[in-house]
């Protein structure tokens, strides 16, 4: 062997640092150790183009809706499409943007999150790399943990990237902070619950594709099953004589949508005031119906066991499991009105027991944490036909 040929070869490469030396450094530095598998999907998946191009076009959309309806409740009419409205319009003007904005958000969570998610461990078996996962020391529920922490990493990074849009509503006025945190929740809880039905998916399939498919068929569900389910019971119940409609309103209780429509509604965001009005004064009218019956919801009268009446000025009350003795019709929040103050100001009947979006929010987070369970029985071992 010549000396000129070792003199020239160029240095060893420098070996890479093991996990232990890894997780010494931070031991020592006081931190605890980063999930390996979070890392890995971290950089992969916000290293690449496509990351970027997905977030531009969702602050597109976003942007187009608040410019769109900013434009159609200001009743611009002049050839400036930034010109303010009147004063008196402008909680109006606030409060339907934000809504609007809100709903489109949990809108594309719904169509975005499955798509992104569904193929983070179907893609390992395509890729030949999930038994080589299974056999290292980290263990199930670390490897979905991953998983999961990078997709709600990347779901956080959209909402963030929509705080301008959400400032832009606080300062035109008719909403509160208080509003604004109650949006940026459940935009967050929903991208969650949908990310562990997503990756429940992702385990149980295949294929990248089949998995995507059954991730967007258990939204569909979630949104409009629930729904078609809550129709059938009506209609069920209203074929029962005399009795009014009103289906339970926990057939709704898995439906993300109706959820952030009961946790946004009170008396500053949802009124019907402007040319545009709320998405979700739909959502709420249904729960009134599940709630009140559908007579009341049409300014009609109820009577039956429960109720109580008459009462002076011709008020009524409402009790649980009952519903509302009184002929006044709906005030502008889609309650039932029992009566009337001392300066004539309508009184509207609040339900009284365990809410609704309460309920909603505990059978999202049971579904999602069965979900996940699920999911990490699939990982314990590799399965026979993936060795």
């Amino acid at each position: 062997m010549d000396m000129t040929d070792t003199l020239d070869a160029p240095p060893p490469a420098p070996a890479a640092p093991s996990p232990a030396r890894t997780e010494a450094k931070a031991a020592k530095a006081g931190r605890a150790p980063l999930n390996p598998v979070l890392a890995r999907e971290l950089r992969v998946r916000l290293r690449g183009g496509r990351a970027w191009l997905l977030l531009t076009a969702y602050l597109v959309v976003l942007a187009a809706i608040v410019f769109l309806v900013y434009q159609a409740e200001s009743g611009i009419t002049s050839g400036d499409p930034f010109s303010a409205p009147s004063p008196t319009r402008f909680a109006a003007v606030g409060r339907s943007v934000f809504e609007w904005l809100v709903f489109f958000m949990l809108v594309m969570v719904l169509f975005l999150v499955p798509g992104l998610t569904s193929g983070a461990i179907a893609g390992e078996r395509d890729r030949q790399t999930l038994v080589p996962l299974q056999v290292t020391l980290l263990r199930p529920w670390q490897v979905m943990v991953g998983k999961l922490g990078a997709s709600f990493a990347y779901l956080a990074l959209l909402v963030l990237a929509t705080a301008p849009l959400l400032s832009i509503t606080y300062l035109i006025g008719g909403v509160t902070i208080d509003a604004v945190l109650r949006g940026i929740a459940v935009v967050l809880f929903t991208g969650i619950a949908v990310t562990c039905l997503s990756l429940c998916c992702s385990a149980v399939f295949r294929r990248v594709q089949t998995a995507t498919v059954a991730a967007y068929g258990l939204v569909l569900l979630l949104v409009f099953g629930t729904l078609l389910v809550w129709a059938g019971a009506g209609i069920i119940d209203a074929s029962r004589g005399g009795d009014p409609r009103n289906p339970p309103e926990e057939f709704l209780a898995l439906n993300p949508l109706f959820a952030a429509a009961d946790i946004l509604d009170d008396q500053e965001l949802l009124a019907s005031t402007g040319s545009v009005g709320s998405p979700f004064e739909a959502m709420v009218d249904l729960l009134n119906e599940s709630r009140y019956g559908a007579s009341v919801q049409n300014g009609g009268f109820i009577d039956g066991p429960g109720f109580r009446g008459p009462f002076p000025a011709g008020g009524g009350e409402f009790f649980p499991g009952g519903g509302v003795d009184g002929g006044f019709g709906v005030g502008p929040n889609g309650r039932p009105i029992i009566g009337f103050d001392q300066n004539g100001n309508p009184i509207e009947a609040v339900a009284t027991g365990f809410p609704f979006w309460a309920t909603s929010v505990i059978s999202l987070y049971v579904l999602a944490v069965a979900a996940m369970l699920f999911a990490i029985t699939r990982l314990r071992t590799p399965a026979k036909s993936e060795r």
